[in-house]
């Protein structure tokens, strides 16, 4: 339809063109301003969540701390304890060794003593009953150094275990550390993507 003669149309079409654009433009701010407030929102949000998430990792990281220093304390003081033991375990078999050999001694002056005055058949009768006295104290030591040896490998276990404890908190504590911010990064990058959808 040809509207060069009608300038009422025209004018008409150019106060609806122009009802349009200022309809269209307040439209547009409306629509920023609502997304702006999401996004302003969002965010906070995230803002909050990557407080609450750094406050846990440094919680984990304090709780963590906490754990590795009191093993490293337990294994110090285990390893203490057991070499206080094995001193005092070794100055025990010294002297228990000390008045064997002292009773030993005693025993042969006697044997001697005996076998000078006395006869063949007391002679033989002393020395079986030497003999046995020395076999049931070298019996005794040998289950004394026994029991220590196992004592003392029981204690070297105790103490690979607890190597073995605090390697494996370290190694899951660094896991979580590096995990928490790239989860972070991942939930940042989707938030983003389905703002921009």
């Amino acid at each position: 339809m040809d509207l060069a003669d009608n300038i009422l149309a025209q004018e008409l079409c150019e106060e609806v063109k122009q009802l349009t654009a200022h309809a269209r433009e307040g439209l547009l701010m409306k629509a920023l301003a609502v997304s702006n407030e999401k996004c302003n929102d969002l965010i906070l949000t995230q803002n909050v969540q990557v407080a609450e998430l750094t406050r846990q990792v440094k919680n984990v990281e304090s709780h963590n701390y906490w754990l590795e220093r009191k093993l490293k304390d337990d294994v110090e003081k285990l390893s203490k304890d057991v070499k206080e033991s094995n001193e005092k375990l070794s100055r025990n078999l010294n002297q228990t060794l000390d008045r064997i050999t002292t009773t030993v001694s005693g025993i042969e002056r006697q044997v001697n003593t005996a076998t000078e005055r006395a006869t063949d058949s007391a002679t033989k009768t002393l020395n079986e009953r030497v003999n046995k006295a020395a076999d049931d104290a070298v019996f005794k030591m040998n289950q004394q150094a026994q029991s220590l040896t196992q004592k003392v490998k029981e204690a070297e276990k105790e103490i690979e275990k607890a190597k073995d404890e605090i390697a494996f908190e370290s190694g899951f504590r660094r896991f979580f550390f590096w995990l928490t911010p790239v989860l972070l990064l991942a939930q940042a990058v989707v938030s983003v993507f389905l703002l921009l959808k």
